[in-house]
């Protein structure tokens, strides 16, 4: 009988969840409002999440939850995928898919329900009310002048539209932020510090009025086709797993693509890591409950620019993170699967993000070996195979692409060092010397501390509360392959000069890798030395504010003495011109010579509509990938000036009589290409005045 009682309190109380998923079924049918079907999904999801924590970690309702949503999201991502690549992605599949999702969780489901308590020291707590105050207005403050900023207007930096004023505001907001959580005894800080790390990582979503950056705007194409035609070929791994997850949250919610592509990485970065860090730092490496409330916004130590919009790389390094907070918490092998679920799913994102989760799972694994001559051998296996894993994978790249597996570059040594120096180019005009010092100390003061947290990691090894092995040696392991891929690759369809763009990224997935134990290193020394006094309290505070406005300040791109190698966004000249090229399209194949922001306008306004048949293979219709033999044309153009001799080798290069050539009064020679350009074009077309000016070419 009493079972009997426990199986009815089950599925009654699994019976909330059933409602939310027939609720979002019955959206994909009706005109039920998207913000309705989008808050419907999110608590189906933090439901979901909870009822399958029990099969993980239930040693705390914090454990449960944060295990349960990795393996919810992680299994209905890779869920998602399998339908993606089987080319079954539609509402009805999508549908069915979540009722399965609903299944697991119900079974999974142990019928307790989450406790929520409340905060011990109460809104108007007295010594922490000020620094909330403060706190919420400057972030008010800095959110209404994003949104008033908002431009369509082609944008180098956002900092163009601030003054030093801005950036005052914000410092003194994050010095709030920290005092706020260095004065709170409960955990209410998190919930102002996620609001505060929204605010800065909003910056490129609400300023940018068209979108931020050139790969954005094809990944959203990508998810926009799966959507409209249930499958992207050629069927491929690759980026599918956020193609799949952005696609299967349109199909359910009805939210917009662009919109969910635009706020996925921001919104969740901003939600998860306060959250997670903090956990990570105190229930895994041993901090206090202060020192992990305050130090957690040292989470973003480096620059966070992979955190203010959304490509597969960056997800995947948002995952990177999240899994070295909470690798600690992972003490058995229930939890230790979830997070292999999480990296598996990475994989399907972004192999370059993908393969270190893995690669620093299995080294976890590799050391809890109990027997030690076993357990030194396979370590040794696993780090050849994390020196090898990367440059294999992209010899394979190339080797499909038609292209050698691999190419010795002349002074390999030097790129491989270059990596760790000045990235900027030098001007003609002189960087005053603290514009210099700002940009050295920031790009040595984070790398320093790392390093010595390192070290620091190594000599306590055997004091510590999680060992630092796994990430000592998969460290020096991804130093050997950037050294390789630096030295020993040249990339296909990748253009000269963003040769070493995969190594830049490698780089920056070590220093991701290795800021838990900058924190961690950071802490045990301010407990060692600070005093709890609070001046000592204020000054730290101070710092860390400090800091983290410089590390804000070059989250994004920057135009200034220093940094003038930026390019200008896409802007709404850029769309008008997208569309008024396809208006125009009569069946007739055509190609567009344009820079690659009017590139990107195109593919998102128009997806991969129109390919044509080059002397290379198949290719777009306008001249991307910038490493592709049109956009060699579109560059001599742009340089050169058009020629009938030209316009006739890239007629015949790309099987077209039809050519159009964009070009832009931001040229500094603008005025010596449309002259070339006009003497033998067959029309000409003005989009907003000269701003942008059209030439078609035909049948030379």
């Amino acid at each position: 009988m009493h079972a009997i009682s426990k199986f009815k309190w089950h599925w009654k109380a699994s019976l909330p969840l059933w409602g939310l998923a027939l609720v979002i079924v019955f959206g994909t049918t009706t005109l039920m409002p998207s913000p309705i079907r989008l808050l419907v999904f999110v608590l189906w999801l933090a439901a979901g999440s909870w009822m399958l924590g029990v099969w993980i970690d239930t040693r705390s309702q914090a454990r449960r939850f944060l295990f349960g949503s990795c393996a919810a999201v992680s299994s209905f991502g890779l869920a998602l995928t399998a339908l993606a690549l089987a080319g079954h992605f539609t509402v009805v599949w999508v549908s069915v898919m979540l009722v399965l999702f609903s299944m697991l969780f119900t079974c999974a489901f142990d019928g307790t329900l989450p406790k929520i308590s409340s905060f011990t020291d109460g809104l108007t707590h007295a010594p922490s009310f000020p620094y909330l105050l403060i706190a919420l207005f400057g972030d008010a403050w800095i959110f209404i002048n994003f949104y008033n900023a908002w431009t369509a207007e082609p944008l180098v930096s956002p900092w163009q539209l601030f003054n030093f004023v801005f950036f005052l505001v914000f410092a003194v907001t994050t010095f709030a932020v920290v005092l706020f959580a260095a004065t709170r005894r409960d955990r209410a800080s998190l919930l102002l510090s996620s609001l505060h790390l929204f605010v800065s990582l909003s910056a490129a979503v609400m300023l940018y009025g068209i979108g931020f950056g050139f790969d954005p705007f094809i990944h959203r194409a990508a998810e926009m086709a799966l959507v409209r035609d249930g499958v992207i070929e050629p069927r491929r791994l690759l980026y599918l797993g956020q193609y799949a997850l952005v696609g299967g949250a349109n199909l359910l919610t009805g939210v917009q693509v662009i919109l969910l592509d635009k706020w996925l990485v921001p919104l969740l970065a901003s939600i998860t890591i306060p959250v997670v860090a903090f956990l990570g730092l105190r229930d895994g490496f041993g901090l206090t409950d202060k020192t992990s409330r305050v130090f957690l916004h040292f989470a973003l130590f480096f620059p966070a620019m992979y955190f203010v919009f959304t490509v597969p790389f960056n997800l995947t390094l948002l995952f990177l993170l999240l899994v070295t907070f909470v690798l600690p918490l992972a003490d058995t092998w229930r939890s230790r699967s979830v997070l292999m679920l999480l990296g598996l799913f990475s994989l399907c994102v972004h192999p370059l993000g993908g393969i270190p989760i893995l690669l620093l799972l299995g080294l976890s694994s590799l050391t809890l070996i109990e027997k030690p001559r076993l357990r030194q051998a396979l370590l040794c296996v696993g780090v050849v195979t994390a020196i090898l894993a990367l440059p294999l994978l992209f010899a394979l790249y190339n080797i499909t692409s038609g292209h050698p597996p691999i190419s010795v570059q002349p002074q390999f040594l030097y790129r491989f060092f270059a990596l760790f120096t000045d990235p900027y180019l030098r001007g003609a005009l002189p960087i005053p010397f603290f514009v210099e010092l700002f940009y050295d100390l920031m790009r040595w003061v984070p790398r320093i501390v790392v390093v010595c947290a390192l070290f620091f990691a190594w000599r306590q090894r055997t004091t510590l509360a999680i060992s630092p092995i796994p990430t000592l040696l998969l460290t020096g392991s991804l130093l050997g392959s950037l050294f390789l891929l630096s030295g020993f690759f040249t990339f296909a369809d990748v253009i000269q000069y963003e040769q070493m763009e995969f190594a830049w990224r490698l780089l920056q997935t070590i220093f991701l890798m290795t800021t838990t134990w900058a924190l961690v290193f950071l802490a045990k020394v301010w407990k060692q030395y600070a005093t709890v006094s609070f001046a000592g309290t204020s000054f730290f505070a101070l710092l860390m504010a400090i800091f983290i406005t410089a590390t804000w300040y070059l989250s994004y791109p920057q135009l200034n003495l220093k940094v003038q190698s930026a390019g200008a966004s896409v802007s709404a000249a850029d769309v008008e011109v997208a569309r008024f090229l396809e208006s125009r399209h009569n069946g007739e194949p055509h190609l567009v010579l344009s820079h690659q922001m009017t590139s990107a306008a195109a593919i998102q306004e128009s997806g991969f509509r129109h390919y044509l048949q080059t002397d290379d293979g198949l290719a777009l219709w306008y001249a991307v990938p910038t490493g592709g033999t049109l956009y060699g044309y579109f560059l001599r153009m742009s340089t050169e000036g058009p020629s009938p001799a030209l316009l006739s080798e890239i007629q015949e290069f790309a099987n077209v009589r039809h050519v159009y050539f964009v070009t832009y009064d931001s040229w500094p020679n603008a005025g010596f290409i449309r002259s070339r350009a006009a003497s033998f074009a067959s029309a000409s077309y003005g989009v907003q005045g000269t701003k942008l000016v059209v030439y078609e070419y035909r049948d030379l």
